[in-house]
């Protein structure tokens, strides 16, 4: 058994309602299918990113929220990003935070 001594990091997400999406990532993220990529122009992560959707969940708050994956980005910088609606078809970035 491997015991440590640091204590486990909490994660908390804040929603980011003033980083208002593009209407193609909106409609994307609304109807595209788990594991369905799409490159968009813009988007709060940069300009020309290949964007994988992933399944559909409900948050602790109850929001539907959403996965994202940025591919077309070096390996080790590739990261999900959440998402959560804030209204039908209007989703809004998660900025994920430790305590």
């Amino acid at each position: 058994m491997f015991l440590s001594s640091e204590a486990p990091t909490e994660k908390v997400a804040v929603l980011e309602p003033e980083r208002a999406l593009p209407e193609e990532l909106n409609e994307f993220i609304t109807f595209g299918k788990d594991g369905q990529i799409q490159t968009m122009d813009q988007s709060p992560w940069g300009k020309n990113r290949e964007i994988m959707v992933k399944q559909s969940y409900f948050s602790a708050s109850g929001r539907k929220c959403r996965a994202l994956r940025l591919l077309n980005i070096p390996v080790k910088h590739q990261e999900e990003q959440f998402v959560c609606e804030d209204g039908p078809g209007n989703w809004v970035p998660l900025r994920c935070i430790s305590r």
